[in-house]
């Protein structure tokens, strides 16, 4: 008698008014019971807004309105009602106020449309008329009146009541046949007795009238029966003025902590232009369900999710905002030429629901065809097909996609272009949807290390990025290109830092070196060589000859030629150390020009770098900044030296020559001499160049191999050396401390970066119950490798030993914090300290050359030790208290779940294939269900699954059931609908539990 509306697309919002009474009703106020308001009843029921689909007629005790109006249906009239339901009204005779102020709970009864009429007038109605009860005022009258109860009954009975009273009385009360009906009262327990029928098994509900179930005052003794009847009745009726009158309603039944499933009715009683809210279309019910009586009982284990009391549900608003944004249905079909004689696909259709589609089916029924099919027409990113793969449907041997072809229409309207099933996504397509493979979620959940740049950091950062501002994120495409331009300027200053820092190792690897032991002993061995070089030269004196006689006019001329030469030789000494400074002060000129140079250049790359930036905020550069360098200076002193150094080279050359002259004048005035004087002369040139080289062994701190130099040196080295070296660490500390807060302040440009996600994750309740924590952190990013690349772990040292030097290496990394400076600074120290000294006996002291691969110097571990290359800003994410390195690969599918279901603002349609494989049945019910029922709020979510609690538990608003004729040319079947939807439900059954047998015999071994 009965058309199911078991919609494939599955539960879909619509609006459900379960009390409307006809002209048929005892009390309305349409008008006279004829034709003619019938007629204009009918079509008001059919002018109603296109999202009226089921209402419930209630005549109160009589059925004849609800068959009149199940005969309009079935003879072509209300095509725009999906389902009508019969409803029973009537009076219990449980009473609350006082005896000149009685009031009365009005009950309902919904019948389900399989239910015939004539079986609730015989079968309920029969049932519960010979417990009727007057009200207590007239409880005399019902001696007199004790007939069946019919209309002309109940008229007769109002005269009776009616006649009770004083004359002047009678014009208070209604006409009889409502005064009739008011007092006639049914045991509640008769009425719960007949409904235990067979007939009416499954197949009805209960609701009490809220405004006369909160009307009624009852006393301490009696108020537990009052909350009894609400309790046990399945839904609570009003008829509400405004939503904010249902909302108060609503409030007031949960604070009173009693049955708060409130329904909104018209209790129409007459027609839509009139003043009263008791009017034809005023319901602010919309039910999430099957237009089906099993929907609607499905709909009390969903209350909260599928009840929605007001204009509209956001989610269809949200629908009506971003048609874009969700998948109406999909077509595949066979190609016009194909050659293929299995049919698969040919002629397929579905339509979808826009919350949670569930697909499920057995092994290998094609689930994943379905879900690959979206995401290629959806322009997925992913490659990971499990069925549209080589092994499968694309097989080489046997391809089979290339006889298909395959589009989408999305709620807009629009359909995209029909894709074989054989082609890729083509390249820079805008991905429509968001599709997470099997395969892939198992590749990046099960990743050996979650660093930089892997799968599963990648995919994180696209879910960070969704939450950062449009205008915040500058145009740029993804969470590391914005990094790389907010950070750009900190990491060039950094850059420079450590420019800087190189220069000042290099002077403290010289200061070690100069300040070391060996090299004292080196001096010290010098000194002692030039000391013994001195006793020699000593012990050499030229043998003192007597001054032969000799005239004094010769003699004047030897001692002339002699102080000549001395001076000549003394200028000459002094020239050159003109040329020397001239040289260096040159040389000094010569590297400013350089740096001015670089200046330039830089200068010149930050006006290339910057006048893009400088155009948006439209800016000249120049009223900001501008090079102006004056070198005029610097090539005066360029010309002045030149000048000098010129002049005294040509000063040494003259008196060079100058002094060779006087050296052969000396010469030729010797050879004049008799022998005696000449061997007199000759000694006093000896003599002269033995105090020379005396002067020179013994020299000056100045003078280089000189025993003063060194004795200089080794002072130096105890003493000046040292205070210089120990500046320079302090300078490099300074130098490290600087490096380490331009770190920070990327550290901070991070936090400001993820701040939109950690607030988000701090405000959102349901990711608080799941532990779910988010900071940035300094940490350091592959130390041990970088380290341990440069020590030869073969030579003896604290890192001996490939494993052994890890660990200890490892021990010492686990005992700093590198968020602080001081503890960063510690860190350096104790690596410092431990390629000086060889921990593993804690004494002996090792050089640090003597450690170092052959392909690796000094310089070169200590630019990596200080420069903190290998520290960086990283988020940390910790999942019920432990960090991201120490989750399982379950647990990390559930951090990945949270992160695409709830963080994720994208509101693209979310495709998952089985996630549930990687996980446990707890965490799939307390965390994953919790999130996906959440996620279908804002997006439209598709989940393959074998698991009852994400179809089930998750309360899918479509199931699709999966199946493959293999007797049938391999077709390909897809069974859609609403869980509540008895066909549906079977399959889950049979496909999720395993049957209903296996589930019942496994739910019977439970305690």
């Amino acid at each position: 008698m009965s058309i199911r509306m078991n919609d494939p697309r599955g539960s879909l919002w619509r609006k459900w008014d379960l009390h409307v009474h006809t002209p048929e009703s005892l009390v309305q106020g349409y008008g006279a019971n004829n034709d003619e308001t019938w007629e204009r009843f009918l079509t008001e029921l059919e002018s109603l807004p296109p999202e009226y689909k089921v209402i419930g007629i209630n005549d109160y005790i009589f059925i004849d309105g609800y068959k009149r109006v199940i005969k309009a249906k079935s003879d072509g009239r209300l095509k725009n009602i999906d389902l009508i339901l019969p409803v029973i009204e009537l009076r219990l005779d449980k009473f609350g106020g006082t005896d000149s102020n009685l009031s009365k709970i009005n009950f309902h009864i919904i019948f389900s449309n399989e239910v015939n009429p004539d079986i609730i007038h015989e079968q309920f109605l029969n049932a519960i008329k010979p417990g009727y009860r007057l009200s207590p005022q007239y409880e005399d009258i019902q001696q007199e009146w004790s007939g069946l109860v019919t209309k002309n009954s109940l008229e007769d009975l109002g005269r009776l009541i009616i006649e009770s009273v004083p004359h002047e009385k009678r014009s208070q009360y209604s006409p009889p046949l409502t005064e009739g009906f008011n007092n006639l009262n049914f045991s509640y327990d008769k009425i719960l007795d007949a409904l235990k029928s067979p007939y009416f098994k499954d197949r009805y509900l209960t609701a009490v009238g809220k405004t006369e179930w909160a009307d009624i005052k009852w006393n301490d003794h009696s108020i537990a029966e009052k909350k009894t009847i609400i309790n046990d009745s399945n839904l609570v009726f009003i008829s509400s003025e405004t939503i904010e009158a249902f909302d108060k309603a609503k409030r007031n039944l949960t604070t009173s902590k009693v049955n708060d499933r409130l329904l909104d009715c018209s209790d129409a009683h007459y027609f839509n232009d009139a003043l009263s809210k008791d009017r034809i279309g005023k319901c602010f019910t919309w039910i999430k369900a099957d237009t089906t009586f099993e929907g609607l009982m499905h709909v009390l284990s969903e209350w909260e999710r599928r009840v929605y009391i007001g204009d509209i549900p956001n989610k269809l608003n949200l629908v009506k905002n971003h048609r874009t944004k969700y998948i109406k249905g999909i077509k595949i079909n066979k190609k016009a030429n194909s050659r293929l004689d299995e049919i698969w696909f040919e002629n397929c259709q579905l339509s979808f629901n826009f919350e949670l589609v569930a697909i499920i089916g057995n092994k290998g029924m094609g689930k994943s065809a379905l879900t690959d099919m979206l995401a290629l027409l959806g322009n997925t990113s992913s490659k990971d097909f499990s069925f549209l793969n080589k092994q499968k449907f694309r097989d080489p041997k046997n391809n089979k996609s290339l006889d298909f072809e395959a589009q989408i229409i999305w709620e807009s309207g629009e359909e995209s272009l029909a894709r074989c099933l054989a082609e890729d996504v083509p390249e820079h397509e805008v991905e429509l949807v968001k599709y997470i493979p099997q395969k892939f979620f198992e590749m990046i959940t099960n990743e050996n290390a979650i660093e930089e740049g892997s799968k599963f950091d990648k995919e994180l950062k696209k879910v960070i990025f969704s939450h950062v501002d449009e205008p915040n994120k500058l145009g740029c495409a993804s969470l590391d290109e914005l990094i790389e331009y907010r950070t750009e300027e900190i990491k060039d200053v950094i850059n420079s830092m450590r420019s800087e820092l190189k220069d000042i190792n290099e002077k403290i690897i010289k200061l070690e070196y100069l300040t070391s032991e060996d090299h004292k002993q080196d001096l010290g061995k010098q000194l002692e060589t030039k000391k013994q070089e001195l006793s020699v030269h000593d012990s050499s004196r030229p043998t003192e000859i007597d001054k032969p006689i000799v005239s004094p006019s010769i003699e004047e001329a030897f001692k002339d030629l002699r102080s000549e030469i001395e001076t000549l030789t003394s200028n000459i000494t002094e020239a050159k150390s003109q040329l020397n400074r001239s040289v260096k002060i040159l040389a000094s000129i010569s590297k400013i020009k350089g740096k001015i140079e670089n200046l330039r250049r830089m200068y010149d790359n930050f006006v290339i770098e910057s006048s893009e930036e400088f155009d948006k905020i439209g800016v000249k550069m120049e009223s900001i900044a501008r090079l102006d360098i004056n070198e005029s200076l610097i090539q005066q002193y360029e010309r002045e030296y030149s000048n000098k150094q010129s002049q005294s080279e040509e000063l040494i050359d003259r008196l060079e020559n100058n002094k060779k002259v006087s050296e052969e004048k000396l010469y030729s005035l010797q050879s004049t001499l008799d022998e005696a004087n000449r061997s007199y002369q000759h000694y006093l040139d000896e003599i002269t160049n033995w105090d020379q080289l005396r002067e020179v062994i013994i020299g000056s701190p100045d003078q280089h191999e000189s025993i003063e130099y060194y004795k200089n040196a080794l002072n130096e080295s105890s003493t000046t050396l040292v205070d210089d070296l120990s500046k320079a660490k302090l300078e490099r500390n300074s130098k490290v401390e600087a490096i380490f807060l331009e770190i920070k302040k990327l550290v901070n440009i991070y936090i400001d970066l993820y701040k939109p996600v950690q607030d988000f994750i701090d405000n959102h309740e349901l990711i608080d119950r799941y532990q779910l924590n988010f900071n940035v952190s300094i940490i350091q990013q592959g130390f041990i490798d970088a380290f341990l690349s440069h020590i030869n772990q073969s030579a003896k040292g604290t890192f001996h030993g490939t494993q052994d030097g890890r660990d200890k290496l490892k021990e010492i990394i686990d005992k700093y914090d590198f968020n602080s400076i001081s503890n960063v600074m510690q860190f350096i120290a104790e690596i410092q300290e431990s390629i000086e000294i060889d921990k593993r006996d804690s004494i002996n002291r090792v050089k640090i050359e003597s450690q170092l691969r052959k392909s690796f110097k000094k310089q070169d571990l200590y630019e990596f030790l200080y420069s903190l290359k290998y520290l960086e800003p990283r988020y940390i994410l910790q999942l019920g208290g432990k960090e991201l390195l120490q989750l399982s690969p379950g647990e990390r599918g559930v951090l990945l779940l949270i992160f695409y279901l709830l963080v994720d603002k994208d509101d693209c349609p979310l495709i998952i294939d089985q996630p549930e494989d990687n996980l446990d049945n707890q965490s799939v019910y307390e965390l994953i269900a919790p999130c996906i029922s959440e996620a279908r709020l804002r997006r439209q979510v598709f989940i393959i699954t074998h698991n009852p609690n994400l179809a089930v538990v998750c309360d899918a608003e479509q199931v699709i059931a999966a199946s493959i004729n293999k007797l049938d040319k391999e077709r390909v079947e897809y069974v859609s609908g609403a869980i509540e939807n008895p066909s549906i439900n079977k399959k889950i059954i049979d496909i999720l539990e395993g049957t209903k047998p296996a589930f019942k015999k496994r739910e019977s071994k439970y305690f």
